[in-house]
């Protein structure tokens, strides 16, 4: 399902690392250049800042233009095994399985409710999960 995926599969996120072209007196740059300008020009060394953190609602992120159409959370609300599914693509589960999984997510984050905006708590919850899970696989 397209609705948080980019054209090349990644998660739909609008924002991303930023290279520092000024900083305050006395501090020091932590990105000064793109990952890959920095390996390519320092060859044998990789030295690339990283920096990996989440916060509780994560997830929000994703849903906040979901959100803004009661198209698009029906879409969701009908369609959760394909939504599930991308996320779960690497699984080695099968087929009767990964249904079995995904009606038990659907059931521990909605219960027996359906999808729509006042679930939207739960659907934030449900994307920062699979965050984390997209951020370790």
């Amino acid at each position: 399902m397209q609705l948080f995926q980019n054209e090349d599969g990644g998660p739909n996120i609008g924002f991303g690392p930023v290279i520092e072209d000024a900083v305050g007196e006395g501090d020091e740059k932590f990105i000064s250049q793109s990952a890959l300008e920095a390996i390519l020009s320092t060859p044998g060394e990789h030295l690339v800042p990283w920096m990996v953190g989440f916060t509780s609602g994560e997830g929000a992120i994703l849903v906040a233009a979901m959100f803004q159409s009661e198209a698009a959370i029906q879409k969701l609300d009908e369609d959760f095994e394909n939504v599930v599914n991308n996320f779960l693509s690497s699984s080695k589960e099968t087929s009767k399985e990964r249904k079995k999984t995904v009606r038990r997510i659907r059931e521990f984050y909605f219960g027996n409710k359906p999808i729509n905006k006042d679930a939207r708590k739960a659907v934030v919850d449900v994307m920062h999960n699979f965050l984390q899970i997209i951020q370790y696989k």
